[in-house]
């Protein structure tokens, strides 16, 4: 069976986030920053019906979800990603007022000694 022309055909784009720095701390000191930016997919459609980009708010939602939690810099491999993902969509789509952001993915999530970071 063919879709009936009725239908809206859906285009997905992809678009990257710039990046976030979010500092870890040790024994109440900043002891480096985790650096990370996304990837999330939305409707062509439903990006023009937004009057800000999901970009802010994703952002702006996973840095209170990394900051808030627990994040030990040298076990990266044993944090929840796909709840941290979860977490962002479910909380970007309320604020946005509905199901815009489809997925959403991490293109990257580092941690960087603060020795490392150059002053």
């Amino acid at each position: 069976m063919h879709p009936s022309s009725s239908q809206e055909e859906i285009h997905i784009e992809s678009k990257t986030t710039d990046s976030i720095n979010v500092p870890l701390f040790q024994n109440g000191d900043v002891a480096g920053y985790l650096v990370t930016n996304f990837i999330y997919n939305i409707d062509v459609s439903d990006s023009t019906k937004l009057s800000l980009p999901p970009d802010i708010f994703i952002l702006d939602e996973a840095f209170h979800a990394l900051f808030s939690q627990k994040i030990e810099p040298n076990h990266l491999e044993k944090y929840q990603i796909a709840g941290l993902k979860d977490k962002i969509k479910e909380r970007v789509n309320q604020r946005l007022g509905g199901p815009y952001i489809k997925d959403i993915l991490i293109k990257d999530f580092n941690y960087i000694p603060k020795r490392e970071v150059p002053q």
